[in-house]
């Protein structure tokens, strides 16, 4: 079981940005379930699993057989899905795109992060590629999941590395700017709230490491909740 521990990400902000963005894209193929979609689904589990080890040979002399099996199943599973759903190469490409920023900022772990978080929104567009084959009514809730997570990790990063909020009210403020021109008021309302409680939280008292993580996933949640309710069927 050792041996497998590092293939789990350490840091409880990936699980709550994957969880939620696999959330969304099974709720935005109404939870029906197709062939295509369950490849997608396995191959998005591989690329959870591949931050860590990703990281681990980027910036490390360690070359531990298992830590190359999650960045094996996840090329042959996309090749797989590009087969059985060819649309799914528009969610695929530039996902690979933003990886390859992973082996320049392998030294600066907190630039990696954030790379790396963005790369755990790809069940969302995967998922509706791979159901659908049509880009309708995706690109909106994907690029505001985009957003939440980067406001996510940002304010994690405030709290966490620099002891002071700095980097998540532009976030906050990219994130409001986009939900209210791009979505209806009621929805962009809905998911700002809980946003906005949060920040201003972190930002009058400190919030312990615990607490933060529980919230950001709540907050995580809760956003893709929001989302297929609004969205789903569009």
């Amino acid at each position: 079981m050792n041996r497998l521990k590092p293939l789990f990400p350490r840091m409880h902000g990936s699980w709550s940005i994957w969880l939620a963005s696999t959330l969304l894209g099974f709720g935005l193929a109404d939870f029906k379930i197709s062939f295509s979609l369950v490849v997608a689904f396995i191959a998005s589990l591989f690329i959870l699993l591949s931050i860590q080890p990703a990281h681990i040979i980027l910036t490390s002399d360690r070359r531990d057989t298992v830590l190359y099996i999650p960045l094996i199943g996840v090329g042959i599973l996309l090749v797989v899905l590009v087969l059985i759903a060819p649309l799914t190469y528009l969610a695929i490409i530039p996902y690979v795109s933003i990886s390859a920023f992973l082996v320049i900022l392998r030294h600066r772990i907190r630039a990696y992060i954030a790379v790396g978080s963005i790369i755990l929104t790809m069940p969302t567009p995967l998922f509706h590629l791979a159901y659908y084959q049509s880009v309708k009514g995706i690109l909106v809730p994907w690029v505001l999941l985009i957003l939440i997570s980067m406001w996510g990790v940002a304010l994690a990063e405030d709290l966490l590395f620099l002891k002071k909020i700095r980097y998540s009210p532009p976030s906050f403020s990219v994130l409001v700017l986009v939900a209210f021109i791009y979505s209806s008021l009621w929805y962009a309302i809905a998911i700002i709230i809980p946003v906005a409680i949060l920040t201003l939280t972190t930002a009058i008292i400190k919030v312990k490491t615990k607490y933060l993580g529980l919230s950001l996933l709540g907050i995580e949640l809760y956003f893709a909740i929001a989302t297929i309710v609004a969205y789903s069927g569009s």
